[in-house]
């Protein structure tokens, strides 16, 4: 294994992951997908416009490199070392993005901590995406359905339903199509094989049981016209 982000060879198990996290740059599978695809579609370029939601110091130092990035989050306390670095909080600030501005949208793991409509969501950060802009995001999968609650639930019970103490929703693998694919399209399959080698897959550490199932590695690559809920 190496890290294709930082070029690290030492890993670090995270949950009951082996290996999962590089201590280069703190890495785990699915930000070094997301550098495969990044690499694939000659990303960055200098002159791109990219609003990177809940940076990751690995990618932002690569995105960081383009004249127009943005690195936003909610909590802005972690945060003191990113570049370009603003306050955003994903449901409220998401309407007030600019509409076809950003060449790339990037966030992983974020829609599962928003208390709001994230369907709406994603309707803003595609109407900011230029004509020809990516949205690229990942989400945990920890059921097999679809399941949510913006209630003052209690962090042990928000943990059992969800997760994760901080998530208010748990995206389904057999529900996929009847919730997260209403506002979006879907691939008509999940095969990495098929964009990347077996080669590049294993030395990135992505798990061969992620190659053709989805997964909390796998990476939504989305185009502006993949918006399924109206005009933008």
């Amino acid at each position: 294994m190496r890290c294709n982000i930082c070029g690290g060879t030492e890993f670090v198990p995270m949950s009951v992951r082996p290996k999962a996290c590089c201590t280069g740059c703190s890495s785990l599978e699915r930000t070094r997908l997301v550098k495969l695809h990044l690499d694939r579609l000659g990303i960055p370029r200098a002159d791109m416009n990219i609003l990177h939601i809940a940076p990751e110091m690995g990618l932002a130092k690569l995105l960081a490199t383009a004249s127009g990035y943005e690195a936003g989050d909610l909590d802005d306390s972690r945060f003191g070392d990113f570049p370009k670095f603003r306050q955003f909080d994903m449901g409220l600030d998401a309407p007030s993005l600019p509409s076809n501005y950003y060449d790339l949208i990037l966030h992983n793991h974020v829609l599962e901590h928003i208390e709001y409509n994230f369907t709406a969501v994603l309707f803003h950060l595609h109407r900011a995406l230029k004509p020809d802009g990516l949205h690229i995001f990942s989400i945990p999968f920890e059921s097999e359905y679809y399941e949510e609650s913006l209630a003052p639930l209690s962090q042990d019970e928000r943990h059992r339903r969800f997760g994760q103490w901080d998530h208010v929703r748990s995206f389904g693998t057999k529900d996929l199509a009847r919730t997260l694919g209403m506002a979006i399209t879907l691939p008509d399959e999940v095969n990495l094989e098929a964009e990347f080698s077996a080669d590049e897959l294993d030395t990135a550490g992505i798990p061969r049981d992620a190659w053709r199932a989805y997964s909390k590695h796998f990476v939504f690559v989305l185009r502006k016209s993949d918006m399924l809920l109206g005009d933008i």
